[in-house]
């Protein structure tokens, strides 16, 4: 595990919990075969693993993980230290986030 964040995926109020892997543990078979981001939906009871889009790829390895509304649209989004870049994975409402690479200039 690279990193995780607290955020409340899905609006709900509750906190949920996102956990950046780079590699499959399997004595946490929960979590396992997501190499990537993957989301604990507290249902209130426990949790519910959602497997989102944002997948590890080796040109790159994961640096971090941090959780704000990056675009101000009430969904938190995940920014994500990718190498030597920033990546800001905006929510999108599902399971699904949608990827953008933040310059320097951008910063």
């Amino acid at each position: 595990m690279r990193g995780s964040a607290v955020f409340d995926y899905d609006g709900d109020g509750r906190q949920d919990l996102a956990i950046l892997l780079t590699t499959c543990v399997p004595n946490i078979g929960v979590l396992c075969p997501s190499v990537g981001v993957t989301v604990l939906q507290s249902t209130g009871a426990g949790f519910a693993r959602i497997t989102t889009n944002i997948k590890y790829n080796t040109t790159y390895s994961f640096r971090g993980i941090r959780a704000g509304d990056i675009n101000g649209d009430g969904l938190t989004d995940l920014i994500i230290g990718e190498g030597n870049a920033l990546v800001v994975y905006f929510n999108t409402g599902g399971s699904d986030f949608t990827r953008k690479q933040i310059a320097a200039d951008d910063v």
